[in-house]
């Protein structure tokens, strides 16, 4: 790999085009300083319209039938499924996940990657994006694959039992 310095960044319920590095119209500074270093994939679609079984096709490559995880109540994946977190962490990149719902990775393979998006308060409505912007740039020099994941721009249904 090239590139040695990745951020993948998940917004529940969130349309590309309503950002201001898609759409001039809008401002979304907090967006625009976290990612200016990165570039933006504007092509991409869901394989699930449900976060577990999405993220898991993101971060396997697959599609829901293929992974195992078919909607938000599914726990396991299939038994030998590559999952890209532990691929990076094992050829050598510092690997975290930030997650402003960290318990939605609950009992998934990558599940060891994930914490909250902010680690110093218990309700992570409220998160700061500081703490992930000083990870940054704290790891700025060593190969790298951070993941982020805004979970609080969509209302409170789904994963109620979680």
């Amino acid at each position: 790999v090239a590139c040695s310095k990745f951020l993948l960044i998940s917004i529940d319920c969130w349309r590309c085009d309503a950002l201001s590095r898609t759409n001039p119209s809008l401002l979304t500074p907090k967006f625009d300083v976290l990612t200016r270093d990165y570039a933006l994939a504007e092509r991409f679609f869901v394989t699930a319209p449900a976060t577990r079984p999405s993220h898991t096709s993101l971060f396997t490559g697959l599609y829901p039938f293929e992974h195992g995880l078919f909607g938000q109540t599914y726990l396991k994946m299939f038994a030998g499924v590559t999952n890209l977190l532990q691929a990076f962490a094992d050829a050598g990149f510092e690997v975290s996940g930030r997650s402003q719902r960290p318990d939605v990775f609950r009992f998934l393979d990558y599940e060891p990657f994930m914490g909250p998006l902010d680690p110093a308060i218990d309700d992570q409505t409220l998160a700061s994006i500081e703490p992930t912007l000083q990870m940054l740039e704290r790891f700025a020099t060593a190969p790298q694959l951070r993941f982020l994941h805004f979970w609080y721009t969509h209302g409170g249904y789904g994963l109620s039992g979680m």
